[in-house]
Order: structure tokens, then C-alpha cells, then sequence
């Protein structure tokens, strides 16, 4: 090595890295194929760049890198003169590196060795010849294909990323740990393990329906959800509303805020069934009797309905439709029907009772006759 390098412990030991660095360019070359090849759609499934033309770019990428020569170091001083922020250990650190580079080039040429397979990326970051390939590259490809210039723009942008240089380009994903890697299938098996740990890790933030019952709820009648029941014990644990049926045949509708006690008959003439718990409950949430569906089918059912007297209502602003259906039923047996039918702000509740009666009413007319 001193017969083409000035003996000292900086040069000898700049050269060595150089010599030993691994990837090479070559080895890096190959990795971009295989990247770009990976990545190559876009949302629309749209190639970035063909596939044939993959190869085409890299084979004139590795020419124009073996071809493009060096300046000498007087040369490279006028072409990159030292920045105004730079100390001047830094700039005698870069024009060392240069030297280094410039000697290691030319004497591996004269004994017949290719740069792409002798030399990794301080050759390109150190000659700060990055431009110089880039642009020749792009000249080669348009002189002798005919491929688009966004195709040759994406293979050049991409491998230019992963250099992590001063300026690098804009919009572009920085693929450097796959394309500058030894073992590429290694280092995309643990790429891919860490993503799939950072998914599990995102699933088991996520609350399941069993950890939080009343979300369902809420998303359905747009009513806040009860708090997250998750890392507490039972007797913590937030109340959710329940149905019981009880001695008399009646369902009783529990909650935090009110009591809803309905007699079953008045709506379908026999006791309600275990099956049918969780539509009363969903139905008791409704806020007309179009929604609710319950208009009576049978007169005999509407008969017992008015004769029967529900329980008082105590909180009326906060009970349910049910609630007040209920309780609106005391007086009705007293009131006029004809006020029910003139007044406007009769509910559908009334209007509905009305008409039943009115028809009960000629029905036994009817058979008197």
C-alpha cells in the first residue's frame, strides 16, 4: 500500500475501511432490484416502473459508475469548495478521504478489478461524485431506451435515498437497512417480525365488545358509553341495564336512572318469553310508537290495557316512551275522546287508543244489533 499511498496511520487506516466495507456497490445494486421490485405499486396499483426496465436501469447505473472518472484533488477543490459552516478539521478530513478514494480507484483499474465489486458506499459518498453517475446514468438510458424519464427518476431517487446524503430527495422512502444490507432475506425477516409485534401491540389497545358491553348500545341510539369495565373486578364494574320478569306478568325494564314497569297483556295478550327480553329492551330506547311497533292487535288486550292501572311515574323527564304510555293510560278511561282527536298535540299514543275504542265500540253495537 505505500507504493501508492503516503504512509500514515490516517491514510492507512481510511484505506482499510474502505478495502473491507461490505456491501458493495454491486451487492447494493442487486438489493435495489429487489426493492423496487417489492415496492412498486402504488395505492391504485399502479407500477411505478416496469419491471424490465429494473434490470435495464441497474446495468447502466453499475456503467456509468465504473466509467465516470475521478478528478484530481485540485480539481475536487475547485468543484467543492469548503462550505462557510465547516471547520477546517472537517474539510482537511474530507480531502484525506478523497485522496484515499482516488488512489484505491485508479490502482485497482490498473490490475484489472471493477470498482462496483471492490468498493461499497464511502467510494460514492467520499468522491462526492453522486450527481456526476446520476446524471450520466440518465443520459446513457436515454440515448440507448427508450424508457420514461418518471420510471428512471424512481430508480434513481430510490437507491439516492438510501446514500443518506446532505441533500436528499423529497417525497421518496428511505430503503437504506434492506438496500445496503449483507443478508437481505435476514433483514427483511426481522423488518416483518417487528411489524407484525407493532400490530399486536395496537390489537390489544383496542377495547374488545366484551370489555366494553354498552359500546354496541351506543353506537345504535347514539347514548354515551358506560366506562370500560377492563382491568376491574366485578363489584366495580359499571351496571349495565337488565330485564326481569316477574309473579304477575310483568316485564320490569332496571336501570341506573328509572323503573319501567309494563304489563305484558297490553301488548300481546300472553307473557313474553325469555327470547323476546333483549327486543323490549332495544324497543323501550325507541321515541314514538311507529318505532316502538307496538300498536295493539287484539281489543281484548286494548280493553285490559285502559282498566289496568300502571305504576306511578315518579321521575317523568327521565323516563322512558313506555313510562309515560303507562301513565297517560290512568286518565284516559275519564277523558273525551272527541278532545283527543281535535286537540293538535295529541300523541300518537292517544290516537292510537281512540281508534281502538271507537272501533270496540261498533263492534259491540254491532252485536247487540
Amino acid at each position: 500500500m505505500s507504493d501508492f499511498i503516503e504512509e500514515n496511520n490516517v491514510t492507512t487506516k481510511l484505506a482499510q475501511d474502505v478495502q473491507q466495507e461490505l456491501p458493495t456497490i454491486y451487492v447494493s445494486v442487486k438489493n435495489l432490484i429487489a426493492c423496487a421490485l417489492g415496492k412498486n405499486y402504488e395505492e391504485s396499483f399502479e407500477a411505478k416502473i416496469k419491471p424490465q426496465n429494473v434490470m435495464t436501469c441497474a446495468k447502466f447505473l453499475l456503467q456509468a459508475i465504473r466509467s465516470c472518472p475521478l478528478p484530481d484533488i485540485e480539481q475536487f477543490c475547485e468543484e467543492h469548495p469548503q462550505p462557510e459552516d465547516q471547520l477546517g478539521v472537517d474539510r482537511l478530513d474530507d480531502i484525506c478521504k478523497y485522496k484515499v478514494i482516488h488512489a484505491l480507484r485508479y490502482k485497482a483499474e490498473e490490475k484489472g478489478g471493477k470498482i462496483t465489486r471492490l468498493f461499497g458506499k464511502s467510494y460514492i459518498k467520499w468522491s462526492k461524485s453522486w450527481n456526476l453517475f446520476r446524471n450520466t446514468t440518465v443520459e446513457l438510458l436515454q440515448q440507448n431506451t427508450h424508457i420514461p424519464l418518471e420510471e428512471i427518476e424512481y430508480f434513481l431517487k430510490t437507491y439516492e435515498a438510501s446514500l443518506d446524503l446532505e441533500d436528499k430527495p423529497e417525497g421518496v422512502e428511505n430503503n437504506e437497512k434492506l438496500i445496503w444490507a449483507t443478508d437481505f432475506n435476514g433483514v427483511l425477516l426481522e423488518m416483518q417480525k417487528e411489524r407484525h409485534q407493532r400490530v399486536e401491540g395496537r390489537q390489544k389497545d383496542v377495547p374488545t365488545e366484551e370489555e366494553d358491553p354498552n359500546s354496541l348500545e351506543a353506537q345504535l341510539f347514539g347514548a354515551p358509553s358506560q366506562p370500560s369495565v377492563r382491568g376491574r373486578n366485578d363489584s366495580q364494574a359499571t351496571a349495565v341495564p337488565s330485564l326481569n320478569f316477574n309473579n304477575n306478568g310483568e316485564i320490569v325494564a332496571s336501570r341506573q336512572s328509572s323503573m319501567t314497569s309494563l304489563n305484558l297483556n297490553a301488548y300481546s295478550g300472553s307473557p313474553l318469553q325469555d327470547s323476546n327480553l333483549r327486543t323490549l329492551d332495544v324497543r323501550s330506547r325507541a321515541t314514538t310508537m311507529e318505532q316502538l311497533g307496538l300498536e295493539p292487535p287484539l281489543y281484548e288486550s286494548l280493553t285490559r290495557c285502559i282498566s289496568h292501572d300502571p305504576a306511578h311515574v315518579q321521575d317523568r323527564e327521565r323516563s322512558t316512551t313506555l313510562d309515560l304510555f303507562a301513565y297517560e293510560q290512568q286518565g284516559f278511561a275519564a277523558s273525551c275522546p272527541q278532545s283527543l282527536v281535535s286537540s293538535p298535540k295529541a300523541g300518537a299514543s292517544r290516537s292510537y287508543l281512540y281508534n281502538a275504542e271507537r272501533r270496540l265500540n261498533e263492534h259491540s253495537s254491532n252485536d247487540s244489533t
